[in-house]
């Protein structure tokens, strides 16, 4: 697989976990919904290290950690996995590599401070 058609086929898997996405937003309490998410994120996190997309995995891998932890999404819940999914989406849109470097890791402390606030309460 060439690195065009990798990066190619992550960032159309993005787009359908956003749309997985959208349609447990429409119907919170949808499992079905909410296992897709999750399917498609755990894909992510596997395949994503494999091509070097390493922040993608690490950022699929905190979302179904927050997922498992999750069984109920509401408001809150819903706007800590958007911004996951939104910064798998940058990270792909920009062809970056490797772990993102400084701003890779600010991400991450953003997406793990916001999921410590929520799990705080």
């Amino acid at each position: 697989v060439s690195k065009y058609e990798s990066l190619q086929g992550f960032i159309l898997l993005s787009r359908v976990l956003w749309d997985s996405y959208k349609k447990l937003c429409a119907e919170p309490g949808n499992g079905a919904h909410r296992a897709d998410l999750f399917r498609i994120s755990h894909d992510i996190r596997g395949q994503a290290a494999s091509f070097d997309y390493d922040l993608a995995s690490e950022i699929a891998t905190s979302l179904c950690g927050y997922l498992e932890r999750h069984e109920q999404l509401k408001d809150v819940e819903l706007k800590v996995v958007e911004a996951h999914i939104s910064a798998i989406r940058a990270y792909l849109r920009q062809s970056l590599k490797g772990n993102g470097g400084t701003i890779g890791q600010e991400i991450m402390a953003e997406l793990n401070g916001l999921v410590q606030c929520t799990e705080a309460s």
